[in-house]
Parts: structure tokens; sequence; C-alpha cells
């Protein structure tokens, strides 16, 4: 609200106290904050992090505080108000909670990686096993979501395999603080597009003249902060290892600030390839999720007394 003018500055009285502001900072109309949302809206967390919110909490935007984040106020009051990437956040309350997933519950990286290169025709050069990584909940809890000032949504129930980085400009890309942005690429696991992608990068539309899964947004490539966005582009074709199990495939990737465009909360598109750096592969087994929610059902109805049985 107005409260007094000066020239061109404008006194408001905001939630945090008056603030001289110049006029061609103020609009009428709310702005959209990171993600497409705007301020007073009720959101609802997709996971839970640490002690600071949980699956499913009914939250209220209260504005935004960092480029890539939401500042939120939570159900405890206004001491429960926290920094939060909009890739964890929903207008709609999360139908299920967040499977757990353990170490037991992953498979061998050592494995995976001679699997894939089997399938590729990639070589050992090609990845760098010291940088494996298995996205269990027990890690994925304590993760933070923020890389270079953006959020994502960590990508619980994958292993990442490590890709050999060292062609690249040693420019801080891959800086968790300062570095570029990161988001994820789902592909399906046909040879030739995950060897193309490791030795070559992106390409416009695949290097096609028409991309395989369309161009809603205009051409260029598309990536995504959301891993469940990426999944829906790598189900139709899995990577099948020696047991016969399917794996989806996905991207990880580190994307230039400034250089894409965010057409919505689960859409970037990146014009310019070399925007857009690959450094590690994800698989994750077919129906994980679907397969964990199942078993704890089972465990939940072993502890219902027989009394309470049909």
């Amino acid at each position: 609200r107005s409260i007094a003018r000066d020239g061109d500055a404008r006194v408001i009285k905001f939630r945090s106290g008056l603030r001289t502001v110049t006029r061609s900072n103020i609009s009428r109309s709310p702005p959209r904050l990171p993600g497409g949302f705007f301020t007073d809206d009720i959101v609802f967390a997709r996971d839970s992090f640490l002690k600071r919110w949980k699956w499913g909490e009914r939250g209220k935007v209260l504005g935004s505080k960092t480029p890539g984040t939401l500042w939120v106020r939570f159900s405890c009051g206004k001491h429960d108000t926290h920094d939060v990437p909009p890739a964890a956040l929903s207008c709609k309350r999360p139908r299920s909670p967040t499977p757990d997933i353990s170490d037991s519950d992953m498979p061998s990286p050592r494995v995976l990686e001679q699997d894939l290169r089997k399938k590729t025709g990639l070589l050992v050069r090609h990845f760098s096993p010291d940088h494996h990584f298995q996205y269990t909940s027990d890690r994925v809890k304590y993760m933070r979501r923020i890389r270079g000032g953006e959020g994502f949504m960590p990508p619980l129930g994958y292993t990442k395999l490590a890709l050999n980085v060292q062609h690249y400009p040693d420019d801080g890309w891959l800086d968790k603080k300062n570095g570029w942005h990161l988001a994820y690429h789902g592909t399906r696991c046909r040879p030739c597009i995950i060897k193309s992608i490791v030795l070559e990068g992106f390409r416009v539309n695949g290097g096609k003249t028409q991309a395989a899964n369309g161009t809603l947004f205009g051409a260029g490539i598309y990536c995504t902060p959301t891993p469940e966005k990426a999944e829906q582009y790598a189900r139709n074709q899995p990577l099948v290892d020696r047991a016969g199990d399917s794996y989806l495939v996905l991207f990880v990737c580190r994307v230039r600030p400034g250089s894409y465009e965010n057409k919505t909360t689960r859409h970037w598109l990146v014009s310019n390839p070399s925007d857009i750096r690959p450094y590690g592969i994800l698989l994750k087994e077919k129906g994980l999720e679907l397969y964990k929610k199942i078993e704890n059902l089972k465990a939940l109805e072993s502890l219902v007394p027989d009394h309470f049985e049909d």
C-alpha cells in the first residue's frame, strides 16, 4: 500500500515494513515468481527435507528471496518459513508418500556400467567410476536442492553413472554454489542416441529435421528440474540388463544460467547446444517406486490385529 510520494519514488508499506521504491519497480498486478507461482498461492510439499518441511505439508507462498527459490511459510506458523525450489512444490496435494528406498534396493553401479557399455558401445574411459552415486532415501534427505542458485528435485531411486567430463572447459560449471543449473533429460535407450549424447553432446531435435517428441514450445533441447517429468520420455525404450530387468535412462545435466527459457515449472528450453552439458547417466529400475509402495502397504497390513480382519 502506497503511503507517500517523493518525486519518482514511493514509500510502500509491505508486510516486512516501510520501503522506498522507484515507480518503475512497482506494478499493480502480482509478478510471476520462479516456477510460475504467485504470491499467496497455496502449495504442498512434494518431498521431505530434514526438519524443514514434510511430504504433503501445506504452505503459502510469501514471495521470492533468491532467483531460483520461493519463500514459503509452512503449517507451523511465521517461524516455519524456508527457501524452497519450485520443483519441490505442487498446487495439489500429493497422492501418495515418497517410498523409502535403501541401498539394498539399488543395483551395483559397476554392473550397471558394464551392461550399459555392452548395450551402447561406450568404453571404460567414457566414465568416471569414482563419482558414481546412488540416490537412496537417506542420501536424498540431506541433499541441498539448489545448484547455481536454481532449485531442482533429487532423483530418488536412481543410480548415477558419472561421465568423464574432462573434454569440457574448466569454467566452474559443476560448482554447487556458483555453477550452472541442474536439469534432467529423458531419452530412449537406443545405442546411437546414448552414445551420441555422451561423445558429442546434445543437438537440437536430436540432429534430425523433426524431434521425436515434438516441439511444443519451439525448436531446442528440452530439459526439466524434475526427474518425474523427464521419465515420461524414457519409458518407451528402457535399458534391459543381463538379468532381464528394465531401467529408465535419464541424463543429468548442467545448463548455463540465463541461456534457457523457463516455459513452465517443468519445461526448460535450451536453444544453443553448447549451453547444456551432460555429466552423468541416471538409471532406475522400472516400477521400483510402485513395488516399494506395495511392500510398504503389506508391512502395514501385517501390523493389523487379527480381530480387525474380515
